[in-house]
């Protein structure tokens, strides 16, 4: 992704907008609906139109976004001005990233072959919680292919105790002779 089209910037900068009136998760929850708007392939069409005027451009968002705060609109057209609006979900990821920073919490993915029921989410959460000493955002997901076990993605860091990998292992260990 080119520098001009990260959303990082745009995530920083409505940021500290947003921390101007303390209302972070509100612009969070309008940014999402930004994020649903514009992944709307009707609405992409007609900003990315050479026909449609700047003022029919403006039209549409001033419509599609009338609820929203003014900085949100402003920023969605800034985004359209710097032909920047397929940054959007980086944006979200970035504003969210920032959120968390800020109010302590880490996100972390897991994923089972199964889907985890309450109590092991609760459990896990806890588990977790203990290890990265910050409040925790669980994102669980299902994923049959790895048969068993369980993968965790906290932040960069992998924890893989999955039983296709370990099926893997040993493979690779049988081919390689060390065993």
């Amino acid at each position: 992704m080119a520098l001009g089209r990260s959303g990082a910037r745009y995530a920083q900068a409505l940021f500290e907008l947003a921390s101007q009136e303390s209302n972070y998760e509100g612009w969070l929850n309008e940014l999402i609906e930004v994020q649903e708007v514009l992944s709307n392939q009707d609405f992409k069409n007609l900003l990315n139109h050479a026909e449609v005027s700047v003022e029919q451009k403006h039209s549409a968002v001033e419509e599609a976004f009338n609820d929203n705060h003014q900085m949100i609109k402003n920023l969605v057209l800034l985004l359209i001005k710097n032909s920047a609006t397929d940054c959007i979900n980086d944006l979200v990821e970035n504003y969210e990233n920032l959120l968390d920073i800020h109010f302590g919490r880490q996100r972390i993915e897991v994923t089972t072959a199964v889907a985890l029921d309450a109590a092991q989410i609760t459990s896990m959460t806890e588990v977790v919680r203990q290890i990265v000493d910050k409040e925790v955002v669980l994102d669980s997901h299902v994923d049959e292919s790895i048969i068993g076990g369980v993968v965790i993605r906290i932040g960069d860091q992998l924890l893989d105790g999955s039983i296709k990998t370990q099926l893997n292992d040993m493979r690779k260990a049988i081919k390689s002779g060390v065993i």
